[in-house]
């Protein structure tokens, strides 16, 4: 599980795999955790953002805001959303 983990992290931060986003976007809906689900919502707009896909990106990270109670993760993803530079 935590290779996994170690596997996609590196696909998404340092190869920039988009070829990802498709795979994601049909875990999101079989996750029964919310904040594991905002978490895959942000590392779909993430994968958006290195696509230059501005409204995919707002689109999954308003989700990933919806899904998630966290307050600082909340903190963080508006801050995305009002600037998507964050991303980079």
């Amino acid at each position: 599980m935590i290779r996994g983990e170690v596997e996609q992290l590196d696909r998404i931060y340092i190869q920039k795999d988009t070829s990802l986003i498709q795979e994601l976007i049909e875990a999101l809906p079989e996750c029964e955790n919310d904040e594991i689900k905002s978490l895959i919502a942000f590392r779909i707009a993430k994968l958006y953002h290195y696509l230059n896909e501005p409204q995919q990106v707002e689109i999954y990270l308003n989700r990933a805001m919806r899904y998630t109670n966290n307050d600082k993760n909340r903190k963080s993803l508006m801050a995305m959303i009002s600037d998507p530079s964050e991303l980079d």
